[in-house]
């Protein structure tokens, strides 16, 4: 879940939970197309081309205190390539200025009393850095060519997991961290997906770090050596048959 970058804000939905033991398989969810909140509506919107027919697979990378990006394969004339979608400002950073001018969310001094939005320093700081509207949020897109099989190794490595989400028993807190939507489409299964939160040691750990070194891969931050060493691990934690 997402968290304020400014101190001392009150937030009011802190009621939620997430898994903080090693997480075996990914946790069910609605699909990030069926979430009726206002910031699932905004991302929505905003990574709408990573949800285009031709993307076989994709993971919706939400970090604390940074911004969202969609990472994914899509498959064309010329064979399979990976890309990334980043937001070049935070989309819950929207999120912030709208519940705090709503009074969902409130600042507090050091004697726990509200602060107004028109003496916040830092809101008024995150409000000046901010889109008005998030649809004037610039998407930069970075994509490289992938090979066939490294399609097919990492098409493998989200298939393993999200043909066996299900729910979590005895379920801890865990306070910031990344959370991370998986999706495909499959033609035995149709639409699967699923979430997980880290950082974790287990395989939906795994496949979560995988997610963001493949965007890392797909910005060119990343060389093609170390996406093989990348797809090992991940492939290892996770148990994938048949790898190769």
């Amino acid at each position: 879940m997402k968290r304020s970058r400014y101190p001392l804000a009150l937030l009011l939905l802190v009621g939620c939970t997430y898994p903080v033991f090693a997480q075996t398989h990914l946790v069910p969810e609605p699909g990030q197309l069926l979430k009726h909140d206002e910031y699932h509506y905004k991302l929505r919107m905003i990574f709408s081309k990573g949800y285009d027919p031709n993307v076989i697979l994709r993971a919706v990378i939400l970090p604390s205190f940074q911004s969202e990006q969609l990472v994914g394969i899509r498959e064309g004339h010329q064979g399979s390539t990976v890309f990334v979608l980043t937001p070049a400002s935070s989309v819950w950073n929207t999120e912030l200025v709208r519940l705090q001018e709503s009074g969902s969310i409130k600042t507090l001094d050091n004697n726990g009393v509200a602060i107004s939005n028109d003496k916040n320093t830092s809101f008024q700081e995150l409000k000046k850095r901010t889109p008005p509207d998030f649809r004037h949020i610039a998407i930069n897109e970075n994509a490289r060519k992938l090979s066939d099989s490294h399609a097919k190794r990492i098409t493998a490595l989200w298939r393993a997991l999200l043909i066996n989400v299900h729910y979590s028993t005895g379920e801890s807190t865990g306070l910031d961290g990344t959370t991370v939507h998986f999706s495909m489409w499959t033609q035995d299964y149709g639409v699967m997906s699923g979430q997980a939160w880290g950082p974790d040691p287990g395989p939906a750990g795994a496949l979560s770090l995988f997610a963001e070194k493949l965007a890392l891969y797909a910005a060119g931050r990343e060389r093609d050596g170390e996406l093989d060493s990348d797809l090992e691990d991940a492939e290892r934690i996770i148990q994938v048959p048949n790898r190769r």
